[in-house]
């Protein structure tokens, strides 16, 4: 995950998220589906098929969280992924992370502060 979103200019937000992992070998249709799961899990699902130009800085941050998080991944390193989001989507960000720990992927996140989700 990176601070400076890097998404794609020109591409919506599925392909966006989808087209890592289908650089990573994932069949086309298998990745798509990834993608629009992962980014209605962080409430973009009005966004699927938006242009990246039209997202707000928020949506860009949830949406390039998605890409990190999508897919079978074994490692994932967050600098601050909540830090510019409000309590409610921050929240949403970090139990995406949860959850792909609890699938076994490694996660480093570095936050200046307490996550606002219990880690149980």
């Amino acid at each position: 995950m990176f601070q400076d979103f890097n998404l794609l200019a020109g591409l919506t937000a599925v392909e966006n998220v989808s087209l890592p992992l289908e650089l990573d070998g994932v069949p086309a249709k298998k990745a798509h589906a990834a993608g629009m799961a992962a980014l209605e899990e962080l409430g973009l699902a009005d966004w699927l098929r938006a242009i990246r130009t039209s997202f707000s800085g928020g949506e860009r941050q949830r949406a390039s969280i998605a890409r990190a998080c999508g897919g079978e991944r074994h490692l994932l390193l967050a600098d601050e992924p909540s830090g510019a989001l409000d309590s409610t989507n921050g929240e949403a960000v970090m139990r995406m992370i949860l959850a792909a720990c609890k699938r076994g992927v490694a996660a480093v996140v570095v936050t200046p502060r307490r996550p606002p989700c219990s880690w149980g």
